[in-house]
């Protein structure tokens, strides 16, 4: 009889659990779907009354975690699957994975490594186990870092520029005293800057004696009534690129547009439809020239959640197909944010998928010798931390930093920071050559191509067309090399020189330039001061080519010219030696052109020794000087 009772009361309870299951499970179901159209508390009042219902529904742990996600109340997310945890994890071991996914991103790396080895034992072997070794290999990088942190200390650039709004993206200028951002402000008076009821638009400062003036929108046509933001602009200031979504001409969810600036005023932004697709396209970082751009995109043809694409302009100012970094950057994961210093080869972006501190972290690779991605470096602790990073802007200087933050003592939302960076993050440093170019006679404005050269790999670094109104132009000179700078025109002789940037070199003297090119006529001569020789040798270096594929491209737009050459040296040696060698050097610039199929009828030759100095002969400098290889027009 006895036993009978035990059976019929076992039976009660089981059907009482099991009847008390099915209303937890049926209320469980009203709670998703207030979550899934965003009625958020009235989900969490059937949540929290399942648990007191019963602790060990997990289904109702999880919701509530989504539920606390959305709502960024992540104390509250912490505290309650704790509970659920101890409560569930026997029957449901994966909690501790999510458990550990939750610690290490509100930054509680021991805890969420203890969460991950904990699950290993109860688990070993499931669908997340790679994952979970994974994080384990995160955690202990990251207590490795945070142990050994970096020098960091941001600065606010003050109220001038961050608002109660949020500021981020921020370009700044060469000669870092011009920024523009992007701030999202409301979109009529008494709306909530951090209210949906907000747009983006860009804004300009200035710096002055007293800091940052107070930023204006830009002027023109570039801001609307739809979103504009994550823009990047040339070294020059007139070249702008961003992303907007959403757009009639869009092609896809976000695409990237362009805007000029033409008398003082942005045009409206047209599409770039060459780079942009059905996916989503955004934030683009432009080399000073504006002849290379990154950017980042979900295209499925990548290889994770978001990858880094560049492409690189065409004449005409097309760009071409986009080109996927490889996997030295990009990770099955998500990379975004990239930014390339104007050096050219020092690229900074954001990833989750390489080891870090937290979820994106900020990381730095430079491309090699042979053209090559070296391995991403973290740019460490506190600069990166166990929350999100959204990327950050580099000066030309290679080592100021500029980063946005919602940290304490900010004004607003985010704030735009500038910190140092430390040393093994730094960039190559980047002088900027600068001036006008105008016409000798009348000293009108012109608009001509001006190009920078790396002498020793004969290669083009910059290409721009000085301004058509002023004549202005800015160029970059990456530290420690010696470059080529010429300035061309159809109709004028080209003017060329010859930048040193080394330790013996006066960078003041380039920084403002004012180029006078003359119109071709007879008589007209100009030295050309990157042409090279070994010593008491007319054999031409590697390194004169860019010079005298220049005289070749002149001599093919102007058909109709004769030229000169003549060989010049200093007083060192005999008068016959010295005529001689310079005839030789001579001869090798006109068998050179004639090489490239400048007809020979065309060019003449002649060594005139050291018979007309150019500077005086009793210092090294002007002996240097007087070294030297001219052309001559003829007709």
């Amino acid at each position: 009889m006895i036993r009978m009772l035990a059976i019929f009361w076992c039976f009660l309870s089981y059907s009482h659990l099991f009847s008390q299951r099915i209303l937890l499970d049926k209320a469980y179901e009203g709670a998703w779907s207030y979550y899934k159209t965003g009625h958020f508390e009235k989900a969490k009042i059937i949540l929290l009354k399942n648990l007191d219902e019963d602790s060990s529904h997990y289904k109702t742990y999880e919701l509530l975690a989504e539920i606390f996600i959305a709502q960024e109340q992540y104390d509250s997310l912490l505290y309650y699957y704790r509970a659920g945890v101890r409560h569930c994890q026997k029957k449901n071991p994966e909690m501790l994975f999510y458990l550990g996914n939750y610690e290490f991103y509100m930054g509680n790396i021991q805890e969420a490594n203890d969460a991950y080895i904990k699950f290993l034992k109860l688990v070993p072997k499931s669908n997340v186990t790679d994952k979970a070794k994974f994080q384990i290999k995160r955690c202990q990088y990251a207590l490795n870092m945070m142990q050994n942190p970096v020098e960091f200390n941001p600065i606010n650039l003050g109220e001038g520029i961050n608002s109660d709004c949020d500021e981020y993206y921020p370009y700044i200028s060469p000669n870092d005293s011009v920024i523009i951002f992007t701030r999202k402000v409301p979109l009529y008076k008494g709306a909530h800057p951090a209210s949906d009821n907000t747009q983006e638009d860009f804004y300009i400062s200035y710096l002055t004696d007293e800091g940052w003036s107070k930023a204006e929108p830009l002027k023109g046509h570039i801001n609307t009534r739809q979103n504009e933001g994550a823009q990047t602009v040339t070294a020059d200031g007139k070249y702008l690129v961003f992303a907007a979504c959403n757009r009639p001409d869009g092609k896809g969810s976000c695409d990237l547009y362009f805007s000029e600036l033409k008398n003082g005023q942005w045009t409206q932004a047209r599409n770039l439809v060459e780079i942009n697709t059905m996916f989503w396209e955004s934030q683009p970082s432009i080399s000073p020239d504006g002849r290379v751009l990154y950017f980042a995109s979900e295209r499925p043809d990548g290889y994770g959640n978001s990858d880094i694409y560049v492409s690189y302009r065409r004449p005409g100012g097309f760009w071409s197909k986009p080109q996927l970094l490889d996997t030295t950057i990009n990770t099955p994961m998500a990379e975004t944010s990239p930014f390339i210093h104007p050096d050219g080869r020092t690229l900074y972006f954001c990833s989750n998928g390489h080891l870090g501190v937290g979820g994106f972290d900020i990381f730095v690779s430079r491309l090699d010798e042979n053209g090559k991605w070296t391995k991403p470096q973290n740019l460490g602790y506190p600069i990166n931390t166990t929350r999100n990073e959204i990327g950050l802007v580099v000066s030309s200087s290679g080592k100021k930093a500029y980063i946005t933050s919602s940290r304490e003592g900010g004004y607003g939302l985010n704030d735009i920071y500038e910190f140092d960076l430390p040393t093994p993050a730094q960039a190559d440093e980047v002088s900027y050559f600068k001036g006008f170019v105008k016409d000798a006679e009348t000293g009108k404005p012109l608009s001509v191509k001006c190009e920078v050269v790396d002498l020793e790999q004969n290669k083009v670094i910059y290409s721009i067309i000085s301004d058509s109104l002023d004549g202005s132009f800015l160029l970059g000179l990456p530290e420690g090399k010696v470059y080529g700078l010429y300035f061309s025109s159809r109709g004028y002789m080209f003017y060329t020189e010859q930048v040193q940037l080394d330790k013996k070199y006066d960078k003041q003297s380039a920084y403002n330039k004012e180029i006078k090119l003359q119109t071709i006529r007879p008589g007209m001569r100009i030295v050309l001061p990157n042409i090279f020789y070994d010593t008491d040798s007319f054999r031409l270096k590697p390194a004169s080519y860019a010079e005298l594929d220049k005289v070749v491209t002149f001599l093919k737009e102007h058909p109709n010219v004769k030229i000169e050459i003549s060989g010049h040296t200093d007083n060192t040696g005999s008068d016959i030696y010295n005529k001689n060698l310079s005839e030789k050097r001579a001869k090798s610039v006109y068998e050179y052109l004639i090489q490239k199929n400048i007809s020979a009828a065309r060019l003449s030759y002649i060594g005139y020794g050291s018979l007309y100095p150019i500077a005086t002969n009793s210092t090294e400098k002007g002996k240097a000087m007087n070294r030297r290889t001219e052309i001559k027009i003829l007709r």
